[in-house]
C-alpha cells in the first residue's frame, strides 16, 4: 500500500445628433431569486449522510453555493457543491448546512438545515495512539534535525482532550469517507475543526498520514519530512491530540500552544 504524508484606454468617438431622437427601450431589472422550498433539517444515524435540497424560482438562470455552518456565515464554502441538491459526507457529529441562491438580480440565503446525528458517541481511543504519543515525547527529549534545521531537546507535550477529539474525529472522518486531506469534505479547515472541538490556544498545527500500519512507521514518515518534523519538535507547542482510524489506516496529530 502506498503511504502519504501531506501566486485605460480611452476611446475617441464621433458625436452625432438627430432631429428625431428615439426613446430608449425600457429595461427591466432582474429580481433576485425566490426560495420556495427551504433545505429541511433531518436526523440520521452516525455514519450516514443526508441529501439536502432547495427549490427556487427565478426569471433568469440560477447558481447555487452550499456552505457548512449557520445561514449567512460564508466562511466554509463546500467545494463542488454548486447544485440545487447537496449530498453530505457520511457524518460522525451533528452538522449544519445552508445554500446561497443567486442570479443576475441578486442573491438570497436559505435557512439553516441541521443534520442531527442521533446517538453520536465520543470517538474512542486506540492503543496505537498511546504508542505514537510516547514516540513523540521520546524524540522531543533528545532533539532532532528536521531538514537543515537542528532542534534541541524540548519539554514533553501534554495530552489535551479538545485536540484529542479533533484528531480522532478527523481520522475517523477520512476513514469513513475515503479521502486524505487537511480540509474536510464539507470544507472545514484543520483550524476550524480544532476550534470547533473547543481548543483556544495558539499556535496550532496538524500532521496527517495514511497507509502506515504501525505508529513507528507513521512517526518515521513524519520525521523524514522537514515540515512535519518541525511541528513535532517545535517548542511553541505544549499540547497534543492523536487520532488513529482504520481502514487506511489514517493518522492525525493536532498540536497547540498556550
Amino acid at each position: 500500500m502506498t503511504s502519504r504524508i501531506v501566486v485605460a484606454l480611452a476611446a475617441v468617438g464621433t458625436l452625432a445628433c438627430s432631429n428625431h431622437p428615439t426613446k430608449p427601450s425600457p429595461q427591466t431589472n432582474a429580481a433576485a431569486p425566490t426560495i420556495t422550498t427551504q433545505p429541511a433539517s433531518e436526523g440520521l444515524t452516525m455514519g450516514q449522510g443526508a441529501s439536502l435540497f432547495v427549490v427556487a424560482s427565478s426569471a433568469t438562470p440560477i447558481t447555487y453555493q452550499w456552505f457548512a455552518g449557520q445561514s449567512g456565515d460564508s466562511s466554509v464554502p463546500i467545494a463542488g457543491a454548486t447544485d440545487w441538491i447537496y449530498n453530505t459526507p457520511n457524518l460522525l457529529v451533528t452538522s449544519a448546512y445552508w445554500v446561497r441562491v443567486s442570479n443576475g438580480g441578486g442573491a438570497v440565503n436559505s435557512n439553516t438545515a441541521v443534520v442531527d446525528v442521533r446517538n453520536a458517541v465520543p470517538p474512542a481511543g486506540d492503543p496505537f495512539e498511546d504508542q505514537l504519543f510516547a514516540l513523540v515525547n521520546q524524540q522531543r527529549a533528545v532533539g532532532a534535525t528536521c531538514g537543515s534545521t537542528s532542534f534541541p531537546p524540548v519539554p514533553a507535550l501534554m495530552l489535551d482532550a479538545s485536540l484529542q477529539t479533533a484528531a480522532r474525529l478527523h481520522s475517523q472522518d477520512m476513514a469513513l469517507n475515503h479521502y486524505f486531506s487537511h480540509t474536510s469534505l464539507d470544507g472545514r479547515t484543520f483550524t476550524q475543526r480544532i476550534r470547533t472541538a473547543g481548543f483556544t490556544g495558539s499556535p496550532i498545527a496538524e500532521n496527517i498520514a495514511e497507509g502506515y500500519p504501525t505508529p513507528q512507521m507513521a512517526f518515521d514518515g513524519w520525521m523524514t519530512s522537514a515540515g512535519h518534523c518541525s511541528n513535532i519538535m517545535s517548542s511553541s507547542f505544549k499540547f497534543i491530540g492523536i487520532g488513529y482510524a482504520a481502514p487506511g489506516p489514517y493518522w492525525t496529530v493536532d498540536l497547540g500552544g498556550q
